[in-house]
């Protein structure tokens, strides 16, 4: 059987500075040595976080909170601990003990009572007279959950909203709100975000820009596969290659895979003249030849997927993201991409500059 490794091993953690680092870009991801442990992922910088600075002396010593969570039935609680530090080295601090002076750890981790803190921090939050520091980041009242949980929304969209309406006049009439209308709202929001995507990409294909850059940007807006998917999954989580693209599920409930490959790759296709017909170049050829093992390797281990990440593997299948076909030398090469298609099993290999005349597709029937 094929064992599967987490490849977070391989990653740095380093410090998160708060106030210069950007909060909005991390997501929860697990630590990757099986200790049951999830950690903050900055994928703007390809870093593991497992503490944050929350300010530093001039003599260089830093306030720091160390954050992980911990997993039951889907949702993460966190825990946290507090400590002096210059450099790595953990601070000490004096104490009077029993009419001793002691030196101690300037450590203080909240695992016994952790519960008790947030219900403590959720209060002083939900208290209309008191004053807190406020950012786009913002902590929400009772009220606000309700809300929450009764319109099936993007919890985050929603906080930015309430975030927006900085009067409790105005955040009340936005609770009371008809579901209908805060949908309504959702869709024109994302619309436009989709629309300043799409200008995005337009201008780095014009741009001629690093096949990095326009990788990046299918992974930060995969809606440019349309309703085929439902959501996208963590795939650093499984170890089916160490460079895994995107695992998405499917409307059926389970698992594809989308692999992406240098924009710049070029040919895609050979030229036989003997024969007056074109033949998939060797990166095409190699890309395929990969994925039909990826494929394998996830249904053999389909058992293991379900039970240790919860993931629906049946007979999966996968999208090649490769090359441009802005570049094909004549109307021969698109046939013979097209052929190819026709004759892979579970497999479609996709330009892309197909992935952008999709993404306009999208958005322009979304306009009406």
């Amino acid at each position: 059987m094929v064992e599967f490794k987490f490849n977070m091993a391989k990653i740095l953690s380093s410090d998160f500075v708060v106030g210069e680092d950007t909060l909005q870009k991390l997501e929860i991801r697990e630590s990757g040595q099986g200790n049951g442990f999830y950690y903050f992922w900055d994928g703007e910088h390809n870093r593991l976080i497992k503490r944050f600075v929350l300010g530093e002396s001039k003599s260089g010593i830093k306030t720091c909170c160390s954050v992980n969570f911990i997993e039951k039935d889907g949702k993460y609680t966190p825990r946290l601990e507090l400590s002096k530090r210059k450099g790595e080295v953990l601070q000490k601090d004096s104490a009077q003990v029993n009419s001793e002076t002691k030196t101690i750890s300037s450590r203080i981790d909240l695992d016994d009572c952790h519960e008790n803190f947030w219900l403590l921090i959720d209060y002083i939050y939900s208290m209309k007279n008191v004053d807190v520091p406020k950012s786009r980041l913002k902590a929400i009242g009772q009220d606000e959950r309700e809300l929450l949980d009764q319109v099936k929304l993007s919890r985050p969209f929603v906080q930015k909203v309430l975030t927006t309406f900085d009067t409790p006049e105005a955040q009340e009439l936005l609770i009371q709100a008809k579901q209908d209308d805060v949908n309504n709202l959702f869709a024109s929001v994302k619309q436009a975000k989709n629309k300043k995507a799409l200008a995005e990409v337009d201008a780095l294909l014009e741009q001629n820009t690093s096949e990095h850059k326009l990788e990046l940007w299918i992974k930060e807006n995969d809606w440019v596969f349309g309703v085929e998917y439902v959501r996208r999954l963590d795939a650093t989580r499984i170890g089916i290659h160490e460079d895994a693209d995107l695992l998405v599920e499917s409307l059926d409930g389970y698992v594809d895979l989308i692999e992406l490959k240098k924009a710049s790759e070029f040919p895609l296709f050979n030229y036989d003249t003997s024969h007056d017909c074109y033949y998939p170049a060797a990166p095409l050829s190699q890309v395929i030849g990969q994925t039909i093992n990826y494929l394998r390797l996830m249904e053999a281990n389909q058992a293991i997927l379900k039970s240790e990440d919860g993931l629906d593997v049946l007979k999966p299948r996968a999208k090649i993201v490769i090359g441009r076909s802005s570049q094909f030398r004549d109307a021969k090469e698109k046939v013979a991409l097209r052929t190819l298609n026709d004759t892979l099993h579970n497999i479609e290999v996709i330009t892309y500059d197909e992935i952008v005349a999709r993404a306009h597709r999208i958005v322009k029937s979304y306009d009406k």
